[in-house]
């Protein structure tokens, strides 16, 4: 059967499907599923396996259809309304009065007139219209190809919002730890160390606390991105060697995708710590053996949790 995700046809059949899945292991199942094998999946994990495809780059939905385009049992389709995915963010921070001066004006439109564009149905239809309508184009007829709403206008919106962007990132990640936590720790538990809620990267531990040594790693997890990954690694390492070493031990993360990753990659704890400290090289090949172990190993052989984050709050829509 053949289909099309992001432009670009893929072909996919039902043996191939049972081949690929078969001798692996599913993932959690948080919401949509496909029947294969016996065993259900998360109909995203299937798809990406089956194609190579990252999941980020289509929807449960698609993944369903499709399943069951190839006969397979999935889920039931669930309509989810804009209104509740608008009007359920994590709450702590209240909306800021309109700021004064043209600058500030122009900025908060702008957000507005962008988060109109993407909160429609599906903001990128009207763009992949356009590029549809681009091929044989000649340029004395192209002025007459563009849509109202794109345009110098939006150039305007865009940049400003960009210049504004990196607040984004802090504001996010600062309300997921900070929601995290309020969830997480036990009536008696003290904090003893803060973890930093800007996001930037920090040495050592993220959190320490009369019960626990913690390590956030939040955002979404992609095959590329090598920085989440070796930070990762780097924080399985502090977790370790943190003291007293009678505190349970936990790397928590946004995605899950990145929980396998450490537990089923070939890298190795030297690709891992490549980017730390030469001290803290030095430090774990003198205590723990060669740095050319994989990350898999090391973490089989330690006492540290990996954790979920979306099992205490559902994080996998918002975090940045």
């Amino acid at each position: 059967m053949r289909f099309t995700i992001q432009g670009r046809s893929h072909h996919l059949d039902a043996e191939e499907v049972r081949a690929v899945l078969s001798g692996r292991r599913p993932e959690p199942v948080r919401s949509h599923w496909v029947a294969v094998g016996g065993r259900q999946w998360p109909v995203k994990q299937a798809l990406e396996l089956c194609t190579g495809i990252y999941r980020a780059e289509f929807t449960s939905d698609t993944a369903r259809r499709v399943f069951q385009r190839l006969g397979f049992e999935v889920s039931e389709h669930r309509v989810r309304h804009t209104s509740e995915q608008v009007t359920t963010p994590p709450s702590g921070f209240s909306v800021p009065p309109v700021p004064e001066g043209d600058d500030g004006v122009e900025t908060y439109a702008a957000w507005r007139r962008i988060a109109e564009h993407l909160l429609v149905a599906n903001s990128a239809q009207p763009i992949r219209e356009l590029q549809d309508r681009l091929r044989g184009a000649t340029g004395e007829v192209l002025a007459e190809l563009v849509p109202p709403g794109v345009g110098e206008a939006v150039l305007g919106w865009t940049t400003l919002v960009h210049r504004r962007a990196e607040r984004l990132q802090t504001l996010n990640h600062g309300t997921a730890v900070v929601q995290l936590l309020h969830r997480l720790l036990a009536q008696d538990e003290r904090i003893l160390d803060p973890p930093n809620l800007t996001g930037r990267t920090r040495r050592g531990v993220d959190l320490h606390t009369t019960h626990r040594h913690a390590v956030f790693v939040l955002g979404r997890h992609t095959p590329t991105n090598t920085v989440r990954q070796r930070a990762a690694a780097a924080g399985l390492v502090h977790l370790v060697m943190a003291a007293p070493a009678s505190r349970t031990k936990q790397l928590w993360a946004s995605d899950p995708a990145l929980l396998t990753f450490l537990q089923t990659t070939d890298l190795t704890m030297r690709w891992g710590l490549s980017r730390s400290a030469e001290a803290l090289r030095d430090r774990f090949d003198d205590t723990y053996g060669s740095l050319d172990q994989p990350i898999r190993s090391f973490l089989a052989g330690t006492d540290v949790e990996l954790c979920d984050v979306n099992d205490v709050l559902p994080l996998g829509a918002w975090v940045i």
